[in-house]
């Protein structure tokens, strides 16, 4: 899910299940910019999104990744990018601090 300001001050949450790649165009309908002269429709929105590779990876990163794979695999392609996500939110939460878990008392 990618959030996206609009120029008509809302904030959208536009869900992304595709794999995403260097290139990848998402359209959302209806949420572009208004056409002049069938004022209130709207267009459509394009998000582009231009991939930057890192030039390093920890070796607990390319550990995540790699089972990330494995579990989509076995997974059975249906629901991949759910795995994968569940994957890398568990790993974020297990990297921060307990003490930070909790509420403030």
């Amino acid at each position: 899910m990618i959030t996206v300001d609009t120029i008509d001050h809302r904030i959208i949450r536009i869900p992304i299940t595709d794999v995403i790649f260097a290139g990848y165009e998402k359209i959302v309908e209806n949420e572009g910019m208004p056409i002049l002269d069938r004022y209130p429709e709207k267009g459509n929105l394009k998000i582009r999104f231009d991939i930057e590779f890192p030039n390093y990876l920890p070796k607990n990163s390319k550990e995540l990744i790699k089972k990330g794979f494995h579990m989509a695999k076995i997974g059975g392609g249906v629901t991949q990018h759910e795995i994968i996500n569940k994957l890398v939110l568990a790993d974020k939460i297990l990297r921060v601090d307990p003490e930070e878990r909790l509420p403030p008392i």
